[in-house]
């Protein structure tokens, strides 16, 4: 009965007839009056603005994040000192989700369930959210002059780089400083750790026309990729290449296989300039009231996963589902170790469903081999 209950659930929130492959792409795009978000389709084609430019006062946007149980998207704007919240489906503008005075940069959503937000100016100091915007605290110790890109590794500590200073900081998971972990940089914008379980983290080098390769004592290893100009924004794409958002007189997104192997232009035109954030998005959903988003694993792209005991110990079991709604396994938790191989499984999207009372928790992953 709960198998079919669970996949009644995700025949609402999965309609049988997309395909893996079928998602869109959004992208921050301009400043001034051109400051918009705009949607391609998985082949590159344009869908047109998702967010009209100047919606809601926005103002070079750096980033956007989808609350879909919410029913909105939330878009950081650095120069109109605020987090805007937008109708999910059609863009529309609907109210400030935070004034952030200083520059919001780059946002994202932590393992504590609160959203995270960069600051360019100011004390530096990462910010934290509840999602309905309420404000939380000032998470690290000591602020990051223009700081643009985060991460987390594995154990929870959090990395910010700084565009400013050239160098990548590390907090633990309590927000305390424990120092530059990369320095010598140019310009660094997004940093994330490779899918491929190396620990190694990737660094994309804004004003180096590169992205960086360094271990997991940030020490410089190569370049992952040698040559693209002013990276900024990345995402992974269910085949385990990645999208990477190139300025200057590119204004384009370059697709790389994951080894960093030119693919080649995966969009450019229609107006988009300065792509500093790319976003993965299923096609929207029908999504119920009583779901809500979490991370059961880290990273979210991979084979290897790692359990968030934190969240996990909540649950007895995690329900493994592919892109149709197919049930594929159901994990004890107990009777598992810190890591998931999901290596068994081909590439692409899958959902982790756990439910507990009236409420039901997913988190959708990428599984990639490469």
């Amino acid at each position: 009965m709960k198998t079919l209950k669970l996949l009644f659930i995700f025949s609402l929130l999965i309609s049988p007839h997309l395909h893996a492959q079928d998602y869109l792409v959004y992208v921050t795009s301009g400043s001034g009056a051109a400051s918009s978000v705009k949607t391609f389709a998985s082949d590159g084609t344009f869908m047109g603005n998702f967010v009209d430019p100047g919606a809601g006062g926005l103002n070079w946007p750096q980033d956007i994040i989808f609350l879909e149980a919410m029913d909105k998207a939330i878009v950081s704007g650095l120069n109109n000192g605020a987090i805007g919240s937008y109708d999910k489906n059609n863009g529309a503008y609907i109210n400030d989700f935070a004034s952030v005075p200083l520059g919001p940069t780059r946002m994202k959503i932590g393992f504590d369930g609160f959203i995270y937000v960069l600051q360019w100016s100011g004390n530096g100091k990462v910010l934290r959210y509840q999602t309905d915007g309420t404000f939380v605290d000032e998470f690290t110790s000591i602020g990051v002059n223009g700081a643009i890109g985060m991460a987390w590794d594995n154990t929870g500590n959090l990395y910010v780089s700084s565009y400013a200073s050239n160098t990548v900081r590390k907090f633990d998971t309590a927000g305390n400083d424990l120092g530059i972990f990369i320095s010598g940089l140019q310009g660094p914008t997004n940093c994330w750790f490779d899918t491929n379980g190396s620990g190694d983290m990737l660094v994309c080098n804004w004003n180096g026309n590169n992205i960086k390769r360094y271990d997991s004592n940030g020490t410089y290893l190569s370049d992952f990729v040698a040559s693209i100009t002013q990276p900024e924004g990345v995402v992974y794409l269910p085949n385990g290449n990645l999208l990477v958002g190139s300025g200057g007189a590119i204004d384009s997104i370059i697709e790389f296989q994951g080894n960093g192997t030119l693919v080649g232009v995966f969009a450019s035109g229609n107006g988009l300039a300065n792509p500093n954030s790319v976003v993965l998005r299923d096609p929207p959903l029908s999504i119920s009231e009583n779901q809500v988003n979490t991370f059961f694993v880290t990273p979210t792209v991979g084979t290897i996963f790692n359990f968030n005991t934190s969240v996990t110990d909540e649950y007895r079991s995690l329900d493994i589902y592919d892109i149709y709604g197919k049930h594929l396994e159901t994990l004890v938790l107990s009777d598992l170790n810190a890591t998931w191989d999901a290596s068994k499984y081909s590439d692409g999207f899958y959902y982790l469903v756990a439910e507990k009372n009236t409420k039901r928790a997913i988190q959708k992953i990428i599984i990639s081999k490469k």
